[in-house]
């Protein structure tokens, strides 16, 4: 979750000045496989580390206290490694939807639908390759697939990218939009929204983890109950 809105705070910024935001797009396509299929080769090397770590943490005076930062360095391993795909994730947001949003008027729904087919075919890719890929293919052969996927959604971009390539980027601000248009809004309620914006996602992230618990007492502590 850290990489992705990482992601598409960044690209955020700079979306507006990008000239052919499909070829962009196309790119990162190929980035988020590629990271996936070096992470997936990375994993195994790095927990060959884990017996030292270990041994190192919790030998000597303090070991009773050491596990903790045992953890803390599995964590930052995970962190590190997941980073690099989920950015490029969180930048293929604000990408798509300034393709796709031509009008003020369209962005809430355009944004939403985008938002809302993005989320269901999560959903289904993590099905799909957790009771389907993975027992058919194992861990190595499904990442091999969701490669190859992310590699031919990259190059059927990168082909479109070549009719849209004088299409120019898309301003949630055009210039010719007088400001007396906009009605003002004072940095006390931007701050508000943005804050309910942060607790909602709070919020909502806690209870994915306090489902999932409660959820691991009746399936079991697996991957399906997550």
């Amino acid at each position: 979750m850290a990489g992705l809105s990482l992601g598409s705070w960044l690209l955020g910024r700079y979306v507006g000045k990008l000239k052919n935001l499909l070829q962009w797009y196309g790119f990162i396509e190929f980035g988020i496989g590629g990271s996936a299929y070096l992470i997936s080769m990375l994993i195994p090397k790095i927990e060959l580390l884990y017996p030292f770590l270990f041994s190192s943490f919790t030998g000597g005076t303090g070991g009773a206290q050491r596990p903790l930062f045992f953890t803390l360095t599995q964590f930052i391993f995970c962190f590190l490694l997941l980073l690099t795909p989920t950015v490029l994730m969180g930048a293929t947001f604000p990408l798509v939807t300034h393709f796709l949003v031509s009008d003020e008027r369209e962005l809430g729904r355009k944004v939403g639908a985008f938002y809302a087919i993005n989320t269901f075919g999560g959903a289904i890719g993590a099905l799909i390759s957790a009771y389907f890929l993975i027992p058919i293919f194992g861990i190595s052969g499904t990442v091999k697939i969701a490669v190859w996927i992310n590699g031919a959604i990259g190059l059927m971009i990168l082909i479109l990218s070549s009719v849209t390539a004088n299409v120019a980027p898309y301003s949630l601000f055009p210039q010719n939009i007088s400001k007396s248009q906009a009605p003002p809004l004072s940095p006390l309620l931007k701050k508000g929204v943005m804050a309910s914006f942060a607790l909602s996602g709070f919020f909502a992230l806690a209870y994915e983890v306090l489902l999932t618990r409660l959820l691991t007492a009746v399936i079991g502590h697996s991957v399906y109950a997550f």
